[in-house]
C-alpha cells in the first residue's frame, strides 16, 4: 500500500497527518519543542504534544520543511519505522536464539503478522506501530540483564539497550507505555528469584531511572498537564468504560480472512483482527512440541516463558477476559478511603486502554519468539523446513490478500499539504481528547470566528502568524480593557508588552480562549506560546541525560577497543 500515488485512509490517518503538519508549523512559529499545533481547529491550536509523545514525527515534519510533500513524508516515515522494526526484531531473536536464520524467521513473523498489517493500514495507528518497533529492544535488553553473568565486565552497562527501547515507546504512544509497563512488571515478578539479586536489580533500576531522566522533557509537561489542564482526556476518569465488549471473540482470533477496515460487523457482531491463521498454526506447533518433546520442552525455560506470556497476553485481548469486573472492583474497593484513591487511578489506567485488542502488540512479539523456539526444537529437519515454509506462505499470502482488499475498498486521497482551511483534515481530531472544557462541558467557541473580541479596547495592526499574534491596542476608556483572541487557551501562552517590555501569562477567557487585560493607554503586544517556566527543568534534565549517555557510550566503546588491542 505504500508504493503508489495515493494514501489509503485508515481510522487515524487524518489525525497523524495533522500531527506531522502541526509540528512543521509549530517549528515555523518558533516553538521547540512544539507544544501547540497551530494548524488544528481552524488555527485555534491543539495541545496534542503535551499528552502524546511525537519525537519521531519530527522526522517527517523536517522532511516537510525540506520541501517534500506531506504524502511522501508520511509514507517515508512508515517505511522507516517498518525497516527499523524488522532490523531490531531480527537482532533481538538472533541474540536470544544465537542463530541468524531464526532471527530472519522471527523478523518475518513479526512484520507480516496480521495485526501489524491492520495496525499500520487499517487503524493507521502510527504512534502504536512506532512504539511497537521498540518492543524488541526491551525484550533483548531484559534478556541480557536476566541471562548474562552478573560478573561479566560488560554486565554493568546492559541497561542502555532496554532504556532506548522504553524511550522509544514513551515518545511514541502513551497507551503502549502502559502495556509495556504491565508486561515488564509481570516479567520481574515471574522471574523474581533473579530480579532481586543485587547486581541485576541495580541494572533494572538504572534502566528505569535513565528512561525517566532522558524523557523528562516530555514526562514533566505531560504529568503537569494531566493534573492541571481542563481538557476532555483529564475528565475520562468520570466516564464509565465498558472495555470488555471491545475485545476479540475467541472464534475470530485465528481467522483466515481479516477485516479490511480492522473492524467489520459480521454475523450480527463486531469482528476485530486477531492473530491470523498462520499464528494459529504456530500455536499448534508450540502445543505439539510441548507434548511430543515434553521433557526437552520443560527444560527449555525460554520456550516456556515466551509461550506462557504469549498465551497470557492473548487471553487479555478476548471478550471472555473479565475486564469490566476488574475495573468495577477497583473503582469500588474500600470506597471512601485513601486506598480507594489509588485503586481508582489503577481503574482509570486500565479503562484508558479502551480496547483489549491492543494487547495483541505484546502477544504478537511473544508469539513470534515462541514459534521460533518451537520450530527450533523440531528434530526432523524435513518437518522443520515444511512447517516453516507453510507458516511463511500463509503469512505472505494473507498479507498480499489483505493488501489487495485494502487497495480496492479503502478511501484514498492525494495530499501534498494541509492548511487550516482544509477543515476535513485540519479539524479532524478523533475523540477530541485534548479539546478545552469549561467546567464539565466542551468550550462553545465558534471556530469560524477568526477575529479578536474586545471590551473598552480598539485594536489595529492585527496580524496572526501560526500561534503568534501581533497587535496594537488603544484603551482610552479610563477603565481596564480586555482582549480575547482566536486561540484555544492552554497554560503557557505569554503576553509580551512591546511598549513597556513586560511579560505576563495569558488568562483563560469565559469560553476558554486566550485573553488578557489592557490598561489605559496605547501599547504594542506580542502573544505567543512559551510553555510553563518549570517545564524547563525537564528540558534541561533530558538534555543533560542525553549528553551524559553519549559520553558514557563513547567511554564503553573506547575501553572495549583497548581490551581488544591487549588481546
Amino acid at each position: 500500500p505504500l508504493y503508489n500515488t495515493v494514501i489509503y485512509l485508515g481510522h487515524d490517518s487524518r489525525f497523524h497527518l495533522d500531527r506531522i503538519e502541526g509540528i512543521k508549523e509549530g517549528l515555523l512559529s518558533g516553538q521547540f519543542p512544539v507544544s501547540i499545533y497551530p494548524l488544528i481547529n481552524s488555527g485555534y491550536g491543539y495541545a496534542t504534544p503535551l499528552f502524546y509523545g511525537d519525537a519521531f514525527l519530527y522526522i517527517p515534519a523536517v522532511m516537510r520543511l525540506m520541501g517534500f510533500t506531506l504524502q511522501f513524508s508520511f509514507k517515508a516515515f512508515i517505511f522507516m519505522i517498518n525497516a527499523f522494526s524488522v532490523i531490531a526484531f531480527y537482532f533481538c531473536v538472533k541474540k536470544i536464539t544465537c542463530n541468524r536464520k531464526y532471527g530472519l524467521l522471527g523478523a518475518f513473523l513479526f512484520i507480516f503478522s496480521t495485526y501489524h498489517f491492520s495496525d499500520t493500514y487499517g487503524r493507521a495507528s502510527i504512534g502504536e506501530i512506532t512504539a511497537w518497533g521498540f518492543f524488541s529492544l526491551i525484550v533483548v535488553g531484559l534478556w541480557n540483564i536476566y541471562t548474562m553473568d552478573v560478573d561479566d565486565k560488560r554486565y554493568s552497562h546492559q541497561w542502555i539497550v532496554p532504556m532506548i527501547g522504553y524511550t522509544g515507546v514513551i515518545e511514541s504512544h502513551i497507551i503502549s507505555t502502559e502495556l509495556v509497563a504491565m508486561a515488564t512488571v509481570l516479567t520481574c515478578l515471574v522471574l523474581f528469584k533473579r530480579t532481586f539479586k543485587l547486581k541485576r536489580f541495580l541494572n533494572l533500576l538504572k534502566t528505569a531511572s535513565a528512561s525517566i531522566a532522558v524523557n523528562m522533557y516530555f514526562i514533566l509537561p505531560f504529568l503537569d498537564s494531566m493534573k492541571n489542564e481542563n481538557v476532555v482526556i483529564t475528565k475520562w476518569k468520570d466516564i464509565d468504560c465498558a472495555m470488555q465488549a471491545n475485545g476479540i471473540h475467541l472464534a475470530d482470533l485465528f481467522r483466515v480472512d481479516i477485516p479490511q477496515m480492522f473492524l467489520e460487523v459480521r454475523f450480527f457482531r463486531e469482528v476485530y483482527t486477531g492473530l491470523g491463521i498462520a499464528f494459529g498454526l504456530g500455536l499448534l506447533v508450540i502445543i505439539y512440541v510441548f507434548i511430543r518433546y515434553r521433557q526437552k520442552a520443560v527444560k527449555n525455560k525460554p520456550f516456556i516463558f515466551f509461550s506462557s506470556m504469549a498465551v497470557f497476553f492473548t487471553a487479555l485481548c478476548l471478550t471472555i477476559f473479565p475486564w469490566d469486573g476488574i475495573i468495577s472492583f477497583l473503582q469500588n474497593f474500600m470506597a471512601g478511603t485513601r486506598i480507594n484513591q489509588l485503586t481508582l487511578y489503577a481503574a482509570n489506567a486500565l479503562a484508558n486502554i479502551q480496547w483489549p485488542y491492543r494487547f495483541l502488540t505484546i502477544a504478537t512479539v511473544f508469539f513470534a519468539i515462541a514459534i521460533v523456539f518451537a520450530i527450533s526444537m523440531l528434530e526432523n529437519r524435513k518437518v522443520k523446513y515444511t512447517v516453516t515454509s507453510v507458516i511463511a506462505f500463509m503469512l505472505l499470502g494473507q498479507y498480499i490478500w489483505s493488501s489487495i482488499g485494502l487497495m480496492t475498498t479503502k478511501d484514498v486521497v492525494h495530499l501534498n499539504s494541509i492548511t487550516r482551511n482544509d477543515t476535513e483534515y485540519a479539524n479532524d481530531i478523533g475523540m477530541m481528547e485534548y479539546y478545552p472544557m469549561v467546567g464539565d462541558t466542551l468550550t462553545s467557541i465558534n471556530l469560524n470566528e477568526q477575529n479578536c473580541k474586545t471590551i473598552f479596547v480598539d485594536v489595529s495592526d492585527y496580524k496572526k502568524e501560526y500561534t503568534n499574534i501581533y497587535l496594537h491596542a488603544s484603551n482610552s476608556s479610563g477603565a481596564e480593557g480586555l482582549i480575547e483572541l482566536p486561540l484555544f487557551y492552554y497554560r503557557g501562552y505569554v503576553v509580551e508588552n512591546l511598549t513597556t517590555h513586560q511579560l505576563a501569562q495569558a488568562e483563560a477567557g469565559a469560553i476558554k480562549n486566550v485573553s488578557f487585560k489592557v490598561p489605559v493607554g496605547e501599547y504594542d503586544y506580542k502573544i505567543y506560546y512559551n510553555g510553563i517556566n518549570y517545564w524547563y527543568i525537564g528540558y534541561y534534565a533530558s538534555l543533560a541525560s542525553v549528553i551524559l549517555l553519549v559520553f558514557y557510550t563513547i567511554y564503553i566503546f573506547y575501553n572495549r577497543n583497548i581490551d581488544k588491542n591487549k588481546k
